[in-house]
């Protein structure tokens, strides 16, 4: 299991959203509490957000400028899914990571990547099979005048 403390600006950079990023190889969860910049003090209730590897199309680590900023940006398939937070913007969450959580905060996007691609084999395998079991068994038949065309071929190249 990875965690990793996260903060991302909400409401358009009026707020700020603190968090935990935690993944234990099958799932996605997001703890996280809204702040208000002004008054640190100021906090909502603790909210927990399952964010399930079916909703996500990808995880990307990006290290920032100079490799100062590190961040980790989730972009979702299924918007319905983080429309509740805060900080998304357009099916896209873009979390700031402290410097220190760097190596946990790639395996964290290793390990989500490597779960949305088992998610889109499975789909991939499932349509698959769909199509060739609704489909009706086909025999192949020449066309006609096609065993014409072909003695001829065989006539032309003796």
């Amino acid at each position: 299991m990875y965690s990793v403390p996260v903060q991302a600006d909400s409401q358009h950079g009026i707020g700020e959203l603190k968090g935990v990023l935690r993944f234990d190889g099958h799932r996605l969860t997001l703890q996280y509490q809204l702040a208000d910049p002004i008054l640190a003090e100021f906090r909502t209730a603790p909210v927990e957000l399952e964010l399930p590897a079916d909703a996500l199309v990808n995880a990307r680590y990006r290290a920032g400028f100079l490799w100062l900023r590190p961040s980790i940006e989730l972009r979702a398939s299924d918007i319905g899914t983080i429309a509740t937070l805060p900080a998304e913007e357009a099916g896209r969450l873009r979390f700031r990571v402290p410097r220190g959580e760097r190596v946990d905060a790639r395996k964290i996007v290793d390990g989500v990547n490597a779960i949305c691609a088992e998610v889109r084999f499975a789909r991939l395998n499932d349509s698959i099979n769909r199509m060739t079991a609704s489909t009706p068994e086909v025999t192949m038949q020449p066309a006609p005048g096609a065993a014409a065309a072909r003695r001829g071929a065989d006539g032309e190249s003796q």
